[in-house]
């Protein structure tokens, strides 16, 4: 060989040693924490590697293929020096899924060198991951049925409550724009219906009574339910009003006048008789008359 060629080949090799020579102080190490998993279980794998303070590595990371492992998650410790070496570790959290095979993996550290970096590998390391099947063949296995019911929890779906909320809020809207005059109507004459049907039949109930001589049920007491049901009605104050005041904010006084002065002479004049059962009856007619006229005041409303 000229030796030229032998000048320029011993120069290559000088810059290559060069080169090697960093690495050759870097001697990562790797380990499993654990000789044997089961499928799915985590297990820890330790790396950790001492090297030249002036030289700057870079450990792998979760985007690192740790195949046949799936990470799971890391843990990187604080870099340590002193005056000549560097030290550097992390633990990563993995798992395997296959079952009953010996399951190796080896990590690298990089080395940057400028734009490029150059991996250093750890040994290899092994684990054992352990079937969670008992061994025996499978046409020897035994399946056993259960058909007892188990209550299921279900999660309750928000999102389909929120969505049907909305739309019976913009149903009630549309109802009320559209339809709101007549149904408060027709809940107003609901309400004075059954207001009406309460007072006739307790003061039908009363009336009989106090037809039949039961002294437990006097004249006052039948005309103060009837002026209470009135004052409801009307909105006007009839039980603070008398006889007299109560036929003046009427038509017919004549007529309101003869209905109630026979109950105010049995009242403070203890006078009874026909006139004043057939009083306590027109009361009721008087009631059923205001009612009517309320209804119809509602109805063209």
């Amino acid at each position: 060989m000229p030796e030229k060629h032998l000048k320029v080949v011993f120069i290559l090799l000088l810059f290559l040693q060069a080169s090697l020579a960093p690495a050759q102080q870097i001697s990562p190490s790797g380990a499993f924490l654990k000789d044997s998993i089961k499928v799915g279980e985590p297990v820890v794998f330790s790396l950790s590697v001492r090297y030249p303070r002036q030289l700057n590595l870079l450990l792998p990371d979760s985007t690192f293929d740790f195949s046949p492992f799936e990470i799971i998650g890391s843990r990187y410790f604080p870099t340590s020096s002193d005056s000549v070496y560097s030290h550097d570790s992390v633990v990563y959290t993995l798992t395997g899924f296959v079952p009953a095979s010996v399951q190796t993996l080896r990590l690298p550290v990089y080395m940057v060198q400028g734009s490029d970096s150059l991996p250093i590998w750890t040994n290899p390391d092994s684990v054992y991951v352990v079937s969670v099947l008992p061994e025996a063949e499978a046409d020897s296995l035994q399946f056993q049925s259960n058909t007892d019911y188990i209550a299921v929890e279900y999660p309750f779906n928000y999102p389909y409550f929120i969505l049907g909320l909305v739309a019976v809020l913009i149903f009630g809207f549309v109802c009320v724009a559209v339809f709101g005059k007549s149904i408060r109507r027709k809940i107003r004459l609901w309400f004075l219906q059954r207001r009406f049907s309460s007072f006739e039949a307790e003061y039908s109930s009363r009336l009989s009574r106090f037809l039949a001589g039961d002294p437990a049920v006097r004249a006052d007491e039948l005309l103060l339910h009837w002026k209470t049901y009135l004052e409801d009605l009307e909105k006007k104050p009839y039980t603070k009003l008398t006889s007299q005041e109560i036929a003046e904010i009427n038509q017919d006084q004549k007529y309101w006048l003869n209905v109630l002065r026979p109950i105010d002479r049995s009242i403070y004049g203890y006078h009874t008789g026909d006139d004043l059962q057939n009083s306590l009856r027109e009361l009721q007619v008087l009631a059923q008359q205001k009612f009517e006229k309320r209804k119809l005041e509602v109805l063209n409303a």
